[in-house]
């Protein structure tokens, strides 16, 4: 009876072994990239360009099943973009000079350039799936999901630029230019304004990433990556709204626990303390089978 009793156990033991031979239920992933994106503000008149971006952050993935998994983590990232402003903008309305006279006022833009950037802090929900090829040395992954966003830094720069100043009289059809005490000419200086508290305080976006793994040590991954983000709400009302980014990513990614060849050794162990039970065991001959086929 103690010896069927040790057979049974065994047999448990060797089952669930190589059941999760090649199950890795904890990975803590380290990445980093850039690319492109824009924070997609308006600039009446002008056009906005997208910026470099970068990302980088911390993740931990818990599998529940083999192949799919819950990601989370905390990420810090930089969004930006660049306008320009060049030609003619008259204002929608007339105003008086000191004589009483209506004109229009012109304002010219002459290589004006601004940017706009704002940093983030980012904590993502995401489901991540994985397959794995050959003998776990290459895979692929991929992952959708949302981030919850807040800006914990953001700042509207001048470039550089010139601004000319006139003004239309209507009433003697004349274009009045460069006079000292009504219309000049400006080249401002390149100055930072600070506009954190103009935006929202928390944002949502989506999220998708696709790329590949190669196992480069026992517990720890490369990973290569191509990543795309859309924030689905608006991020300062109609001036600034649906940030977008774009890019690729690099970093490793740490299994926790015991790797496949760690507990194929723990297998080849167990079995070489029990051969006389595995000969009369004929249930387990699969079992056995396995871990002569992996020691080969």
């Amino acid at each position: 009876m103690k010896r069927i009793a040790i057979i049974s156990v065994l047999c448990c033991a060797l089952a669930a072994q190589t059941a999760r031979a090649e199950q890795m239920t904890h990975h803590i992933d380290i990445q980093a990239g850039g690319g492109i994106g824009s924070l997609d503000y308006r600039l009446p008149g002008g056009k906005v360009y997208p910026a470099y971006t970068w990302t980088a952050g911390v993740g931990y993935t818990w599998y529940f099943l083999p192949v799919l998994g819950l990601q989370t983590g905390v990420q810090v990232s930089r969004l930006g973009s660049i306008g320009s402003l060049n030609g003619d903008h008259a204002s929608d309305e007339m105003l008086l000079d000191s004589e009483g006279d209506a004109y229009i006022p012109h304002t010219c833009y002459s290589n004006w350039y601004d940017r706009r950037e704002a940093y983030f802090l980012e904590v993502p929900l995401a489901f991540r799936v994985r397959w794995y090829e050959g003998q776990n040395r290459a895979g692929l992954h991929a992952a959708i999901g949302a981030k919850l966003s807040v800006p914990v830094y953001a700042c509207h720069t001048h470039l550089g630029g010139t601004i000319s100043h006139y003004g239309y009289y209507p009433k003697w059809d004349l274009t009045l230019r460069d006079l000292p005490d009504r219309f000049t000419t400006e080249q401002p200086a390149p100055e930072q304004l600070l506009i954190t508290q103009a935006l929202r305080r928390w944002n949502a976006a989506l999220f998708a990433e696709l790329g590949t793994t190669v196992r480069c040590a026992p517990h720890t991954e490369f990973v290569i990556a191509a990543y795309a983000q859309y924030m689905i709400t608006e991020l300062a009302g109609h001036e600034m709204t649906n940030p977008w980014a774009a890019g690729m990513k690099l970093g490793f990614t740490i299994w926790t626990g015991q790797t496949a060849e760690q507990k194929q050794q723990q297998l080849r162990k167990l079995a070489a303390e029990f051969p006389e039970l595995l000969d009369e065991l004929h249930p387990c001959a699969g079992a056995r089978d396995t871990i002569t086929i992996s020691d080969r």
